[in-house]
């Protein structure tokens, strides 16, 4: 054993197996018809089942989306056992032993919106288990299910790990409030009702080419007129896909001219460091998302609000 793999063990989490575990994880267990299926069913839902109690503990939401796994259909296909940490997302949480370097994952539990992978060990008299490591994501460049368990979290880094994205959560939730609030307070550009030639609020009809609609508006903005292109088309999956496409009325965008399109998930932005032509920006938005697009020019900014 490597130097980091015996630092991650020293600082191992102990933590009981109680007797209502065991018989949980037996009963679900004993639902598998192949012996070696049943083991290595038995050991995940173990290791579940201590995630569980360990994470309450911490005073963590926990969902064990038990009514699921009892489910047949459930069990033909997967063998996965996450564990969910209320808005945070999944945890996969898998049994290991002392003796092993390294876990290989079935595909199922590796593809997915999960969080991260705890590895959790069970001893012999099934009465003890230690909670070894995390980690968060799979690492780019390496066989997507092979993991070495050198490479993995302390359980303190784990929770200094959840805590950082517990308050991002909130702060995205924050966010998405405060866009609600400003959205119900301007007047929409409805994107979809281009497609029935219903254009509002100095915005004008360019071009419509196949499944692709061009709107324009010439926003003043700091001495400037700029003219506001948008094109929307809709894909086959109902996605939106939008370019937007700013220009100087007369002469080159200003430098230090700024385009942002924030929406519910990330900011599209553009600085004009030096004069241009245009500036475009693609985008792609699911049906029924809000966004923004901001023109700014030192203190001066100006926005129109869209609903894709």
């Amino acid at each position: 054993m490597n130097d980091k793999l015996q630092i991650l063990w020293d600082l191992a989490m102990p933590f009981p197996v109680t007797s209502l575990c065991r018989q949980q994880a037996k009963d679900y267990a004993e639902q598998y018809l192949a012996p070696s299926t049943q083991r290595e069913i038995y050991v995940n839902t173990l290791s579940l089942l201590v995630a569980d109690a360990y994470f309450r503990l911490l005073n963590f939401q926990t969902d064990l989306g038990m009514a699921k796994r009892w489910n047949a259909a459930f069990r033909l296909w997967t063998s996965a056992t996450e564990l969910g940490l209320g808005e945070l997302g999944k945890i996969e949480c898998r049994a290991i032993s002392a003796a092993q370097k390294f876990v290989v994952l079935p595909p199922e539990a590796v593809y997915g919106d999960r969080i991260g992978y705890l590895f959790i060990e069970i001893d012999d008299s099934e009465k003890m288990a230690r909670l070894l490591g995390f980690l968060p994501t799979i690492p780019d460049g390496v066989d997507p299910v092979e993991i070495l368990l050198e490479d993995l979290m302390s359980m303190d880094e784990m929770i200094d790990y959840l805590a950082e994205l517990e308050s991002y959560c909130v702060n995205k939730v924050a966010t998405v409030d405060e866009l609600s609030q400003e959205f119900a307070a301007q007047k929409l550009i409805y994107l979809r009702e281009w497609l029935n030639n219903a254009y509002i609020d100095g915005w004008q009809p360019v071009m419509r080419r196949l499944n692709t609609i061009t709107g324009q508006k010439t926003i003043p903005l700091a001495g400037h007129l700029f003219d506001l292109q948008m094109a929307m088309s809709i894909d086959s999956n109902e996605s939106t896909l939008v370019r937007l496409t700013v220009r100087n009325v007369v002469g080159l965008l200003p430098k230090g001219m700024m385009v942002l399109v924030p929406d519910e998930e990330e900011i599209y932005a553009e600085t004009v460091s030096e004069p241009v032509d245009l500036v475009t920006i693609p985008m792609e938005f699911p049906k029924g998302a809000t966004f923004w697009v901001e023109l700014r020019l030192n203190e001066d900014f100006i926005r129109e609000y869209f609903v894709t």
